[in-house]
């Protein structure tokens, strides 16, 4: 992986930093502090949690295509 470009890093670096986020949110939302938060709150989470792992398949899908044309 030395030859990938310094783009390339950096968005395998954001992809696993984003990873580890999604993880840790979607654990969180089995715990009983996410189930003490009222509705509303546990809402949002939910619709981050969705956005998030939106964002990770998009940037798994431009890494996939990128690291192709190596």
């Amino acid at each position: 992986m030395n030859n990938l470009t310094p783009f390339i890093h950096r968005l395998i670096e954001e992809k696993d930093q984003l990873f580890d986020r999604v993880t840790k949110l979607r654990a969180f939302t089995d715990t009983d502090g996410f189930k003490k938060l009222d509705v509303t709150d546990q809402y949002v989470l939910h619709e981050q949690l969705n956005h998030m792992n939106i964002y990770l398949s998009i940037l798994v899908r431009r890494l996939d295509k990128l690291l192709g044309e190596y």
